[in-house]
């Protein structure tokens, strides 16, 4: 915990290798890509890799080169795939750190076959169709003229063909990206040997749908999240970050006192306001104002009137045995209760993936094993 601020978010590498294990043994023989872009959802890239690497991750999914690189700095050996794509100013380091691209586009590709053709070096590379995202990704009339081109690259070496499911839980529409992923398969090996294949994602896993395929990419799963509600139910992943605090003032107030920016809140009784020193600049998002519950000596207790820039106010009402000093959980469990993301995220109307990213940097992290105590 840092000396200037006693908010701190706990990182625990115990349950994130209970998720992944849990995960392993559903997928079985398929291979596991885990999915640690954006910092590992803002879990930490470099722990997080170093302890899926120790349990046998087959290969890790990044955003950016330099995800990449930072992986490869700290000692991640497995395949690394860059998702996100590429621009012309990153050549030298897919090379220099061994990662492997995902090529959609005609113009990088040229460019990309330049550079590699100036060194004498070739490349491997992942081929993205966009098979209903409508996001990166070639087209799928589009795909065979692209593969073509990179037929006449001696260059580039496409080895693998992704595409992202857009509604994983709605199966009929799965079910028809999948038809226009398996027709791309078929272009592919037209032209080149049979290609590492994978669409299935952190729903499909769980639903132990489209491990026919090479790999599975594993993402808020890891991370001890459901992709859908009716996911929540099996109750098998554990989650990983704990987000806490602790009360900085309380102020005992009568019935009708105003509470934060615009008067949002009004005391409904005489009661207690405590203040958290978390606002929205740490990513405690500002819709959460009046919605959300975070833990007080194991009560919960509701975030009273707007949430600030560096603070939010809770009503004390239930907790007389509060005190300045005492723990504030905002995101996982004390005594018998607990805060998920999922939960945090329905308050925030959003998805527990934007949650656990937005948690800012500086907010101090710490590692824990919970399965090594």
């Amino acid at each position: 915990m840092s000396r200037d601020t006693p908010t701190s978010v706990e990182i625990d590498l115990g349950a994130l290798r209970h998720n992944f294990q849990f995960l392993k043994k559903g997928i079985g023989a398929t291979k596991a890509l885990v999915v640690v872009k954006s910092d590992a959802y803002g879990h930490g890239a470099v722990p997080v890799s170093r302890t899926l690497q120790s349990v046998g991750a087959d290969l890790f999914g990044v955003g950016t080169v330099d995800e990449g690189v930072l992986l490869r700095e700290a000692g991640i050996k497995k395949p690394i795939l860059v998702l996100l794509g590429l621009i012309e100013g990153k050549f030298s380091e897919l090379l220099r750190y061994q990662l492997t691209p995902v090529l959609y586009d005609f113009a990088v590709a040229r460019s990309l076959h330049q550079y590699l053709e100036g060194r004498r070096e070739s490349l491997e590379v992942h081929i993205k169709v966009d098979t209903g995202m409508t996001r990166l990704g070639l087209l799928p009339e589009d795909l065979p003229g692209f593969l073509d081109e990179l037929s006449c690259f001696s260059t580039i070496k496409p080895v693998g063909l992704i595409s992202h499911l857009a509604d994983a839980d709605n199966e009929e529409f799965s079910k028809q990206q999948a038809l226009r992923f398996e027709k791309g398969r078929v272009e592919f090996e037209k032209r080149f040997p049979k290609p590492f294949c994978h669409i299935g994602n952190s729903l499909a896993a769980l639903d132990k749908r489209y491990l026919n395929y090479d790999a599975v990419r594993l993402g808020i799963v890891l991370y001890g999240s459901y992709p859908v509600t009716r996911q929540r139910r099996q109750n098998q992943l554990k989650p990983v970050m704990q987000w806490k605090s602790r009360l900085v003032s309380i102020k005992k107030v009568p019935k009708g006192t105003p509470v934060s920016y615009l008067r949002s809140f009004t005391t409904r009784r005489a009661t207690r306001i405590g203040v958290v020193p978390v606002g929205y600049a740490d990513g405690y998002h500002r819709l959460l104002s009046n919605r959300a519950f975070v833990l007080v000596d194991g009560v919960r207790v509701p975030v009273a009137g707007t949430v600030c820039m560096d603070m939010f106010m809770v009503d004390l009402y239930n907790v007389p045995s509060a005190r300045v000093g005492s723990e504030v959980v905002l995101l996982g469990n004390q005594g018998r209760e607990v805060i998920t993301a999922d939960e945090v995220a329905k308050w925030a109307e959003t998805i527990p993936y934007e949650i656990t990213c937005q948690v800012a940097q500086r907010i101090p992290r710490s590692y824990i094993d919970s399965e090594r105590r």
